[in-house]
């Protein structure tokens, strides 16, 4: 867990790829429905947390080497915990989640 002091603050709600469609100057797919932010990848949060999986590379006196990391230099980490993969129930994914990954797929942005 990291605290992200660059975190923006926007609204609950979000189309998701809006902001990536408006960057690339492409067309918005209009059957996406506007949903909650904890339900997709947007950057945009009401709190400045972050949580990331990373790979333990070694330990090295007091300082704990890392790859594959999303945060910037000399974030911040709240707290270090072990991953332990685990899968408890089928996963469900939502109709309006299917479209939206197919219209990615046609718009090359991946």
């Amino acid at each position: 867990m990291s605290y992200l002091p660059r975190a923006k603050s926007e609204s609950l709600q979000i189309k998701p790829l809006e902001p990536k469609i408006k960057a690339n100057n492409l067309k918005i797919e209009t059957n996406i429905p506007i949903v909650g932010i904890f339900s997709t990848c947007a950057p945009y949060r009401p709190n400045p947390i972050g949580l990331s999986v990373v790979k333990l590379l070694k330990i090295q006196d007091n300082t704990i080497i890392i790859d594959d990391c999303d945060l910037y230099n000399k974030t911040l980490i709240l707290d270090i915990k072990p991953y332990i993969y685990t899968v408890s129930e089928e996963v469900r994914i939502a109709e309006w989640r299917k479209r939206m990954l197919e219209y990615i797929r046609t718009l090359n942005l991946e």
